[in-house]
Protein backbone atom coordinates (compact mmCIF):
# COMPACT_ATOMS: atom_id res chain seq x y z
CA UNK A 1 0.00 0.00 0.00
CA UNK A 2 1.62 3.38 -1.10
CA UNK A 3 -1.36 5.31 -2.31
CA UNK A 4 -1.54 8.28 0.09
CA UNK A 5 -5.32 7.56 -0.01
CA UNK A 6 -4.97 4.27 1.51
CA UNK A 7 -3.00 5.51 4.04
CA UNK A 8 -4.88 8.38 5.04
CA UNK A 9 -8.39 5.81 5.19
CA UNK A 10 -5.98 3.40 7.33
CA UNK A 11 -4.70 5.94 10.14
CA UNK A 12 -8.22 7.60 10.43
CA UNK A 13 -9.28 3.83 10.84
CA UNK A 14 -7.61 3.34 14.11
CA UNK A 15 -8.35 3.73 17.05
CA UNK A 16 -7.46 6.83 18.90
CA UNK A 17 -4.71 5.10 20.54
CA UNK A 18 -2.87 3.64 17.85
CA UNK A 19 -2.57 7.30 16.48
CA UNK A 20 -1.10 9.36 19.09
CA UNK A 21 2.04 9.43 21.18
CA UNK A 22 5.25 10.71 21.25
CA UNK A 23 6.96 11.88 17.61
CA UNK A 24 10.07 10.82 16.73
CA UNK A 25 10.89 12.03 12.74
CA UNK A 26 13.92 9.49 10.87
CA UNK A 27 15.20 8.85 14.58
CA UNK A 28 14.91 12.61 16.03
CA UNK A 29 13.28 13.02 18.81
CA UNK A 30 10.75 15.83 18.90
CA UNK A 31 11.26 17.52 22.67
CA UNK A 32 12.75 14.64 25.10
CA UNK A 33 11.76 10.81 24.24
CA UNK A 34 8.71 10.34 25.44
CA UNK A 35 7.77 13.18 27.09
CA UNK A 36 4.51 14.56 25.61
CA UNK A 37 1.83 13.19 23.49
CA UNK A 38 0.53 14.54 19.97
CA UNK A 39 -3.40 13.17 19.28
CA UNK A 40 -4.18 12.83 15.21
CA UNK A 41 -7.63 13.96 15.63
CA UNK A 42 -7.54 13.57 11.52
CA UNK A 43 -5.56 12.37 8.27
CA UNK A 44 -6.31 13.58 4.71
CA UNK A 45 -4.26 13.76 1.30
CA UNK A 46 -3.31 17.72 0.52
CA UNK A 47 -2.32 18.20 -3.28
CA UNK A 48 0.76 15.23 -3.58
CA UNK A 49 1.23 14.41 0.24
CA UNK A 50 -0.79 13.31 3.07
CA UNK A 51 -0.97 15.49 6.17
CA UNK A 52 -1.97 14.08 9.76
CA UNK A 53 -3.60 16.99 12.39
CA UNK A 54 -3.48 16.88 15.82
CA UNK A 55 -5.00 18.22 18.89
CA UNK A 56 -3.29 21.41 19.53
CA UNK A 57 -3.04 22.87 15.44
CA UNK A 58 -0.36 20.85 14.54
CA UNK A 59 0.35 19.22 11.12
CA UNK A 60 2.51 16.50 10.26
CA UNK A 61 2.99 16.83 6.55
CA UNK A 62 4.17 13.23 4.64
CA UNK A 63 5.18 13.13 0.96
CA UNK A 64 5.58 9.81 -0.92
CA UNK A 65 4.43 7.70 2.70
CA UNK A 66 5.71 3.61 2.40
CA UNK A 67 5.44 0.94 4.54
CA UNK A 68 2.83 2.58 6.68
CA UNK A 69 1.77 -0.22 10.02
CA UNK A 70 0.17 -0.10 13.37
CA UNK A 71 2.47 -1.91 15.92
CA UNK A 72 0.85 -2.64 19.34
CA UNK A 73 0.30 1.10 19.93
CA UNK A 74 2.31 2.72 18.01
CA UNK A 75 2.02 3.80 14.32
CA UNK A 76 5.29 3.69 12.51
CA UNK A 77 5.91 5.20 8.56
CA UNK A 78 8.64 3.67 7.52
CA UNK A 79 9.49 5.26 4.38
CA UNK A 80 9.00 9.45 2.90
CA UNK A 81 10.95 11.44 0.43
CA UNK A 82 10.34 14.54 2.93
CA UNK A 83 8.60 14.92 6.25
CA UNK A 84 7.49 18.48 7.83
CA UNK A 85 6.29 18.90 10.82
CA UNK A 86 4.43 22.09 12.31
CA UNK A 87 3.35 24.10 15.49
CA UNK A 88 2.45 26.50 17.41
CA UNK A 89 4.88 28.39 20.09
CA UNK A 90 3.53 26.18 22.93
CA UNK A 91 1.51 29.24 25.16
CA UNK A 92 1.17 31.88 22.12
CA UNK A 93 -1.61 32.64 19.97
CA UNK A 94 -2.05 30.58 16.59
CA UNK A 95 -1.12 33.07 13.88
CA UNK A 96 1.24 32.96 11.39
CA UNK A 97 4.29 34.44 13.62
CA UNK A 98 4.20 32.34 16.16
CA UNK A 99 3.71 28.97 13.64
CA UNK A 100 7.25 27.37 13.75
CA UNK A 101 8.29 23.93 11.66
CA UNK A 102 11.05 21.35 11.05
CA UNK A 103 11.06 20.13 7.44
CA UNK A 104 13.56 17.15 6.90
CA UNK A 105 14.22 16.10 3.39
CA UNK A 106 15.50 12.26 2.37
CA UNK A 107 18.49 11.83 0.22
CA UNK A 108 20.47 8.60 -0.86
CA UNK A 109 23.05 9.22 2.19
CA UNK A 110 21.70 11.57 4.59
CA UNK A 111 18.58 13.42 5.83
CA UNK A 112 18.70 17.25 5.40
CA UNK A 113 17.11 19.04 8.31
CA UNK A 114 15.71 22.93 8.24
CA UNK A 115 14.22 24.76 10.86
CA UNK A 116 12.89 28.40 11.32
CA UNK A 117 13.14 28.60 14.87
CA UNK A 118 15.76 30.47 16.92
CA UNK A 119 16.52 27.86 19.63
CA UNK A 120 19.88 25.93 19.54
CA UNK A 121 19.60 22.17 19.00
CA UNK A 122 21.26 19.41 17.22
CA UNK A 123 19.11 17.02 15.04
CA UNK A 124 20.12 13.67 15.11
CA UNK A 125 17.84 12.01 12.06
CA UNK A 126 19.63 8.56 10.35
CA UNK A 127 18.44 7.52 6.89
CA UNK A 128 17.93 4.11 7.98
CA UNK A 129 15.76 5.13 10.50
CA UNK A 130 11.90 4.80 9.99
CA UNK A 131 10.53 8.08 8.71
CA UNK A 132 7.94 8.69 10.85
CA UNK A 133 7.08 6.98 14.27
CA UNK A 134 4.06 8.50 16.98
CA UNK A 135 5.35 6.01 20.00
CA UNK A 136 2.16 5.92 21.85
CA UNK A 137 1.65 4.50 25.24
CA UNK A 138 -1.23 2.53 25.56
Amino acid sequence: MNRPDEIAALINALPRGQRSGTLQIWGDWFGRPLDNIHICTSCYVEQDHLVLFFTEDEQLHVWDPDEVASVGASLIIGAASRVRWEWYRYGEAHIQRNLLYLDYVFTADQIIVKCNGTWKTSHTAVVDADAVVLYGSA
